[in-house]
């Protein structure tokens, strides 16, 4: 057959091909897809596949009944889109009520959402059935296309990049993370370095909170520990400060390659201090944090209350991803509507908050009965709390999904909510760590080093500013009493300078107690704004 009697016949398979309505099913996946590559560097890929997944039937089935009542594929398809839109936008148009003031306060109401939500639809279907959509698939196809490039290409980026900085690992931790040079005598302690997730200090629970955490600070002390009372942290975002604080200098130092959060995650898993004691015969203790990038699993002892099956969550309850999406959603009438539901319908929505509380939980409850080990240990506990999402209230007992749950780094919406939610938990905490405390000073058959301590402050919640976001609690507790190595405005980057030095004949020098400022979407861009605050004394 000749190449011109080909060519006319494959040009019309190409064009009904790029004749249908594709774009249906493109736009149906976008919005999921757009959330994930938002959030690409704190999640993992196989959490996209059930929410887009669910978006295509969604999609599927308002098609479908669209053929019926229009009687055409063209018009069908253009309804469905323009019910996509509404559905995908509810969400985030109900957000705005959180902010929203007089008449705008009222519209932004479910039950004036909805109302709205329906008039368009049926407008917008009235003009359909009277206009004639029957060239506008190729150009929409196109367009839902180039706009799914944009998500989809930073994905891919990203995942080849992952891979070529775990590629780098092992060359990263042989040749850039050398063991400091220690020893470690018969009386070695063992050490329990515990964060609280943005833990702020006791005088912003004072003027920002109107909470007085004045007995907790008191009975620490009590207890013998030594608190850093002007104490700031080094950077305002987790993995920035902990990376600072593991590898005792700050971020700037570390590491050239330490420009993503790939380099950070990687550079937490292989920090000198680990690497240093771990040289030394220490054996080092991790648990699950809940939170992937901020979770140690390069330990001798890694203990996670669940064990990693991706495919089996499919068929799980609801994870912290699809809160998120669906909460972005027309869905956020189901969620925000629990009490006429069913109780399975219940324990599904709130899946993510159970997880989420179960990982702190398991942490609280075994931290301090870990078995006795013949080497020195370091225990390294990360306690996503009391950081959002509030997972329990003062008394410990189970918070669901109703209208705590955010991944979102800012609180000012819902500040009411948000505060008490914190409150609520440091409330709590107060009451286990103390617990805790005397447990493992009771259970030590060696000495013992514990170190409680925020990454950063608050933020959101309507109370603060940057310089509030640094401000965090420092504890420390050495059963010799000694701590003369110890000042009120001491930083974590020089946390473990004085605990290497003291108990190690290290002779490390202090790094100065400067503190930075950067903001999420540009983590690295930093300000320095170490404070000289008149109402402590370094």
């Amino acid at each position: 057959m000749s190449q011109t009697a080909t060519s006319p016949r494959f040009q019309r398979i190409i064009n009904s091909i790029l004749g249908i309505p594709l774009y249906v099913f493109i736009f149906a996946a976008y919005p999921s897809i757009l959330m994930y590559a938002h959030n690409v560097t704190e999640l993992q890929i196989w959490m996209i596949i059930r929410p887009t997944f669910i978006s295509l039937i969604v999609a599927m089935v308002v098609l479908g009944c669209a053929k019926v009542l229009f009687r055409s594929w063209n018009k069908a398809a253009l309804f469905t889109l323009v019910f996509l839109v509404i559905f995908f936008s509810y969400g985030q148009i109900y957000q705005l009520h959180d902010t929203a003031e007089g008449f705008l306060l009222n519209l932004l109401r479910h039950r004036y959402l909805i109302l709205i939500s329906i008039i368009l639809l049926l407008v917008s279907g009235w003009l359909i059935q009277k206009g004639n959509p029957s060239n506008i698939n190729l150009p929409l196809n196109v367009i839902t296309i180039a706009i799914l490039i944009i998500p989809t290409s930073r994905i891919i980026s990203y995942e080849n990049r992952r891979e070529k900085t775990e590629a780098e690992m092992l060359t990263i931790t042989s040749s850039d993370i050398p063991a400091l040079d220690i020893v470690v005598g018969p009386e070695a302690p063992d050490i329990y370095y515990i964060i609280l997730d943005t833990y702020t200090r006791e005088d912003v629970l004072s003027t920002r909170f109107e909470y007085d955490n004045s007995q907790f600070i008191n009975a620490l002390k009590d207890e013998g520990f030594f608190i850093g009372e002007c104490s700031r942290s080094n950077y305002a975002q987790t993995l920035l400060s902990l990376n600072s604080s593991l590898n005792m200098s700050f971020v700037q130092n570390i590491h050239p390659k330490l420009d993503s959060v790939l380099g950070l995650t990687n550079s937490l898993n292989n920090n000198i201090l680990y690497h240093t004691l771990r040289a030394s015969g220490y054996k080092l203790t991790t648990f699950d944090t809940g939170f992937p990038p901020g979770t140690i699993t390069n330990s001798d002892n890694y203990l996670s209350p669940k064990t990693e099956e991706p495919l089996k969550k499919l068929f799980e309850g609801l994870q912290a991803f699809e809160s998120m999406f669906y909460d972005s959603t027309a869905f956020k009438l189901i969620l925000d509507d629990q009490t006429s539901q069913p109780a399975w319908l219940q324990k599904f929505i709130n899946s993510s908050y159970s997880e989420f509380r179960e990982n702190v939980f398991f942490q609280l409850d075994n931290m301090s009965n870990l078995p006795p080990t013949a080497s020195p240990k370091l225990v390294h506990i990360h306690l996503i709390a009391p950081h959002p999402p509030a997972t329990f209230d003062a008394d410990g007992n189970p918070v669901n999904a109703t209208r705590y749950y955010t991944l979102n780094p800012d609180l000012t919406s819902r500040r009411e909510f948000a505060r008490k939610a914190y409150i609520d938990e440091v409330t709590y905490l107060n009451k286990r760590m103390l617990e805790i405390i005397k447990q493992i000073k009771l259970n030590s058959t060696r000495p013992v080093v514990i170190i409680v301590q925020g990454d950063h402050g608050t933020y959101g919640f309507g109370a603060g500013d940057k310089y509030d976001r640094i401000k965090i609690l420092n504890a420390y507790y050495f059963s010799d009493g000694d701590y003369s190595m110890l000042y009120n405005g001491i930083t974590p980057v020089n946390t473990f300078r004085v605990v290497l030095n003291k108990y190690f004949g290290s002779s490390l020098s202090l790094m100065p107690d400067r503190t930075y400022y950067s903001p999420y979407e540009a983590r690295f861009d930093f300000e320095e704004i170490t404070e000289n605050n008149p109402a402590c004394t370094p």
